[in-house]
Parts: C-alpha cells; sequence; structure tokens
C-alpha cells in the first residue's frame, strides 16, 4: 500500500513539473480560440494562464510536497520491508525514479504541446490551487513583497507570427497570412525565374522573329538581351507590335537578386511595370520575374485566360 501510494505521489509529481513547464509556454491566442470554439478544458486552462502567478506557485508546492512525501514513504517502505541497510538504495532508486519519471519525461511531453497538456490537466491544477490557496497566496505576497516590481501587470506574452495566423478566423484567410509572412522574408530570387528557362530575343530581333516567339510561347512580354543572353536590357510587350512599325523595345527594370521579393513588387507598382531582370554583384542576368509570379506568391496560382 505505501509503495503505491508512493508511486501515486511520483505521477502527481510528473503532472506538476510538466504543468509547470505548459503555463511558461502555452499559447495565450491558441487557447483562446478553443475557448471560442467550446472545446473542453480550454477555458479553464485560459483563467489559469491569465493569472499565472498563482498557478506556477501550486504547481512548485504540489511538486516539492509530492517529492519529499514520496521519497519518506519509498524510504520508509524499503527499511521496514528490507531492513535500515537498504535504505540508502531505496532512497537512489526514487531520486533517479522521481527526475526521470516525475520531472524530465513529463517537462519534455509538456515541452512539446503545451497547450494541449494544460488543457487536459487544468481541472486537477485549478483544484490544486485552491487547495493549495494558503501556500499560493502567502508565497504570492513574498514575491510581491521582497520581487522585482518592473513589468508588473503586464501580460507575459510575446505574439508571434504563427499567433496572428492562428488568430484569424477561416483556413483562407489562414493561408493568406501565412503567404504573406512567407513573401516578405524573402528575395526576389526565390521567386524568379532562372535565365536557363527564359525565352528572350536579340536587341535587332525581326518583328518575324519575335512574333515567331510570341506565338510559340504564349507570353505577351519578351525579354530583350544585347551582345549575350545573361546581359537582359529590355522588355517587348506583345499590345506595342500592334503599333507596327512605329514599337519599341522598353527598358526593363533591373534589380539585384537579393532585393526582398516585396521590394521589388512595391517598385513594380510605382513604375507600372509587369516585368524585372535580376543581376549578381558582376551585373550578369541571372532571371526574371514578373508581376504575376509575386502575386501568385501571395494569393496562390492566377489562371491564364484561355
Amino acid at each position: 500500500m505505501e509503495l503505491l501510494v508512493a508511486a501515486l505521489l511520483i505521477v502527481l509529481l510528473g503532472l506538476f513539473a510538466g504543468s509547470e513547464t505548459a503555463i511558461y509556454r502555452a499559447n495565450w491566442i491558441r487557447l483562446t480560440n478553443w475557448v471560442n470554439r467550446r472545446i473542453p478544458g480550454a477555458a479553464v486552462a485560459l483563467r489559469l494562464l491569465d493569472n499565472r502567478e498563482p498557478a506556477i506557485i501550486a504547481t512548485l508546492v504540489g511538486t516539492n510536497l509530492c517529492a519529499v512525501f514520496s521519497a519518506q514513504i519509498a524510504a520508509r517502505f524499503f527499511a521496514v520491508a528490507f531492513g535500515p541497510a537498504f535504505t540508502p538504495l531505496a532512497v537512489v532508486f526514487v531520486v533517479i525514479l522521481t527526475l526521470f519519471v516525475g520531472e524530465y519525461l513529463p517537462k519534455a511531453l509538456a515541452q512539446a504541446a503545451p497547450d494541449r497538456w494544460l488543457r487536459t490537466f487544468a481541472l486537477p491544477l485549478e483544484t490544486s490551487r485552491i487547495l493549495f490557496a494558503p501556500f499560493v497566496y502567502l508565497l504570492a505576497g513574498l514575491v510581491r513583497l521582497f520581487g522585482p516590481r518592473a513589468g508588473a501587470g503586464r501580460r507575459p506574452f510575446a505574439l508571434t507570427r504563427q499567433d496572428f495566423v492562428t488568430a484569424l478566423a477561416t483556413p483562407a484567410t489562414a493561408a493568406l497570412a501565412r503567404r504573406l509572412f512567407r513573401f516578405s522574408g524573402s528575395i526576389v530570387a526565390d521567386v524568379a525565374i532562372p535565365l536557363e528557362q527564359v525565352k528572350s530575343v536579340r536587341h535587332d530581333a525581326g518583328l518575324n522573329e519575335i512574333t515567331a516567339l510570341v506565338a510559340e510561347t504564349g507570353f505577351s512580354r519578351i525579354p530583350v538581351w544585347e551582345g549575350t543572353p545573361d546581359n537582359i536590357t529590355g522588355v517587348i510587350v506583345v499590345k506595342d507590335l500592334l503599333a507596327a512599325p512605329a514599337w519599341r523595345v522598353r527598358r526593363a527594370l533591373r534589380v539585384k537578386e537579393t532585393t526582398r521579393a516585396l521590394e521589388v513588387l512595391r517598385m513594380m507598382q510605382a513604375r507600372g511595370d509587369h516585368m524585372a531582370a535580376l543581376h549578381d554583384e558582376t551585373g550578369r542576368t541571372t532571371g526574371i520575374v514578373t508581376l504575376e509570379d509575386l502575386l501568385e506568391e501571395l494569393v496562390g496560382e492566377i489562371r491564364s485566360e484561355a
């Protein structure tokens, strides 16, 4: 019976230890969404998170009480069952069991899924907070009396990009937010078409050659190069060909391949361009990017007209 009680106390120790980690790492916005979706246990978990100091103190009190009593009960059991000579061995055994089962394992599980852990064990934690209320209020008072006052009353939760994505209501808006955050951190080279895949023409190409390439590719804009294909200097817009023979090659927007994709999108918007040529440190063209490529990174694939 005593051994069973000691084992139960070690399990409770793990619950308190894991819950301490979960309270520190739980996501306030995700729990709020769970409350709105009426997921069981979420409301109690959110209440614990909103009153984090008493909840943390309750877990610390529970952890220490379970550790002390489990060690004493186990040591006494081994001393009675096997003699006083086995008491040191019992202490070592209980310490090892407490560290792995009561500390390391539950903390690792709670760290991997803090929100789920806190929601699952919210009711036992709330019960323990009420049971340990005298200790909780005493220790909380000492913390306020002797602890640092800086940042008092401030919610101790830092919002991340994922928090905002999670807070969005529908899967479509959440997906759009994810693409926007990813796009804001990407460089234009991540979106561009490599030069090897670019269909282009010489700057002195004839109208027949250009129209043939347009018919072959179906593109509305054709890059133009001078000297070598890795020196793109202009763009031919198909609608300009309707003004033949007065059509002209438009000057290409050239940007460094390390420029932020969002910055290139703004440059295109300001200039009214639909295509840009990328170049490296030596000035050699490495690829092109179109307005459609950039927009597809934000809103997904854009189907061309049949």
